[in-house]
């Protein structure tokens, strides 16, 4: 049987995929087992999971043809014979690359890229690729707006029905009211800042229900403590004020620190390689099924130029959700802090840190 026919019959079946993410090996067979009890035929395993390949192998043992094993974010061509021998028979990539698909058709596996544009579309099914996948930021783009202040502008998007947009602080600044833009087609609306908070440079911007355009869908959170270097990464923005750009990457890091605009410390910062300029502040960074797992904040630049390098950061959605609600009630967020300042310890007897200063009038 064909790739084509393989995954129709599959599909046909049930037209779901599951993805297993982020499971060890020795857990995997109960819960593939639960999956095709369920009538869920068609499984990915993503490789940047533990050890996928040993679970690729060990579902494939498990079910044979009864199902459809394989993996997904799969980024490389190398990486196609590794999934076919652990037993894998479909190639689930977030992006056309068409030596993947290339390398996937040769090896007689099932290819199943993702997509952004109709002409991606074209593309890979002219390079063989036997199914598609769409991936939600199209649906996601009508939920981001532009912000404009009167000493600059940035990015946004909307979080509920009841017209909350979050951004960063550094966005707005000082500023008590925005010009709100939904597409470059869209009226000018009037956005009120509702609160911000300069430590974890986050900002609130409120506009009337009633000017959220038809059909446009709050962005969800997703939670960011699940996610995990390499997982696809996609930020939707305004650079250069070009209206809902998307660009796409990994995750490159996690654990990451900023410097926020009053020099507080922003924690658990994500690093993408997906491109951010100047204009995509306070745009959200997506997961690869549109939900939102940070808020593209800064870029390293290599002193010359202030434009991508292909290092970026976003604050995480959890540190989102935790702040959001105080700043839609234009509450002031209070963060714990010491009010001391630290060095490493210079006694040869000593280790750790010293107190180097105290902050005058801090809790120290």
């Amino acid at each position: 049987m064909d790739p084509s026919a393989t995954f129709r019959t599959f599909f046909d079946a049930c037209p779901l995929i599951a993805i297993i993410r982020g499971v060890r090996p020795e857990e995997v067979e109960a819960i593939g087992g639960a999956l095709v009890d369920a009538g869920i035929l068609i499984i990915e395993v993503p490789l940047n999971s533990p050890e996928p390949l040993d679970s690729i192998a060990r579902l494939s043992a498990r079910f044979g043809t009864d199902a459809l094993i394989g993996a997904g974010t799969v980024l490389k061509a190398q990486d196609v014979d590794r999934v076919a021998q652990a037993g894998g028979r479909i190639i689930v990539a977030p992006n056309f690359d068409a030596a993947v698909v290339a390398a996937t058709v040769q090896a007689g596996l099932v290819s199943a890229p993702g997509y952004f544009t109709p002409s991606e579309a074209f593309a890979a099914l002219g390079a063989g690729a036997h199914v598609l996948k769409l991936f939600p930021a199209e649906a996601a783009s009508p939920a981001v707006v532009s912000i404009r202040t009167s000493s600059g502008s940035g990015t946004g998007f909307l979080v509920d029905n009841e017209g909350t947009l979050v951004t960063n602080d550094h966005v707005v600044e000082t500023a008590r009211s925005v010009q709100v833009k939904f597409g470059t087609d869209g009226s000018t609306i009037s956005g009120t800042v509702k609160g911000t908070d300069p430590s974890s440079d986050l900002a609130v911007v409120h506009i009337a229900p009633s000017s959220i355009p038809a059909k446009t869908k709050p962005l969800q959170f997703a939670d960011s403590s699940g996610v995990s270097v390499g997982d696809v990464a996609i930020a939707i923005g305004n650079p250069f004020g070009l209206d809902r750009t998307v660009t796409e990457g990994i995750v490159s890091s996690l654990g990451r620190t900023l410097r926020a605009p009053n020099n507080y410390q922003i924690d658990g910062v994500i690093q993408t390689d997906a491109a951010i300029n100047p204009g995509n502040s306070g745009g959200p960074l997506l997961d690869d099924g549109g939900k939102v797992i940070g808020i593209n904040s800064q870029i390293a630049t290599n002193g010359i130029s202030n434009g991508n390098v292909g290092i970026g950061f976003a604050v995480p959605s959890n540190t989102v959700r935790q702040v959001l609600p105080g700043l839609k009630d234009g509450r002031t967020v209070e963060h714990a802090w010491l009010g001391v300042e630290t060095q490493t310890a210079t006694s040869a007897t000593s280790s750790g840190a010293q107190i180097a200063g105290v902050t005058t009038g801090g809790p120290a």
